[in-house]
């Protein structure tokens, strides 16, 4: 195991328990510079190794995020699935607001057939996203700039 998949494993709980409206993030639950996340994130990716979503669903959340500089995306077909549409869907709801997420949306996704767990784990990255390299969609939407 890569020692960034160590901190992500051990860190989830901590970044899901952190109140993003006090500031936190997965800067301050790992206590790690944005500059070394960014380059443990690189080395191993977005996803920790017992990941809850396929490597296409993986693929699909990190093809919303937009471009991150050093960080090897997997090309990825535009999904014609109603599953997978609604991942890309519900990602690109998260990314637009900045990584916030209401309820409603939550429970599309798990109505989809996504556990929980996968609903949580595409949180928690694309907020892992913004944080460290902030975001700019995939797609023309202007509301988000990368930042880093």
């Amino acid at each position: 195991m890569s020692y960034f998949s160590e901190i992500f494993s051990s860190s989830n709980q901590a970044v899901d328990s952190v109140q993003l409206d006090l500031g936190g993030s997965v800067l301050s639950a790992t206590g790690l510079s944005r500059s070394i996340l960014a380059t443990l994130i690189r080395q191993d990716g977005l996803f920790g190794h017992e990941s809850d979503l396929s490597p296409v669903e993986q693929a699909i959340v990190q093809s919303r995020l937009g471009p991150i500089s050093g960080l090897r995306a997997k090309p990825v077909l535009a999904p014609t699935d109603a599953r997978l549409l609604a991942l890309e869907s519900f990602t690109d709801t998260l990314v637009r607001a900045g990584g916030r997420t209401e309820s409603a949306d939550e429970q599309q996704l798990v109505a989809a057939g996504y556990s929980e767990a996968a609903v949580s784990e595409v949180v928690r990255v694309v907020r892992m996203a913004r944080d460290v390299f902030g975001l700019a969609p995939a797609h023309n939407d202007t509301a988000y700039r990368r930042t880093a």
